[in-house]
């Protein structure tokens, strides 16, 4: 586990700076495990660190999860 948190260290520290890509998340529902995503698009995390980023939700069907 070190040696892979010490990769993931090295690989941040020399990655380049990029121009952020708009970034789509797609969630079946808000339940516990797709919350954090809405939530910090509403807290301004995602701006903070650069990205832009749309949470979508598609609860409401199937047809629409396809259609994306």
């Amino acid at each position: 586990m070190r040696k892979l948190m010490l990769a993931l260290a090295a690989t941040v520290a020399f990655a380049g700076s990029a121009l952020a890509e708009p970034v789509r998340i797609s969630v079946g529902s808000y339940n516990l495990n797709n919350l954090p995503f809405p939530v910090a698009a509403g807290l301004g995390l995602y701006e903070k660190e650069g990205l832009e980023v749309t949470v979508e939700n598609f609860a409401s069907g199937g047809s629409k999860t396809l259609q994306a």
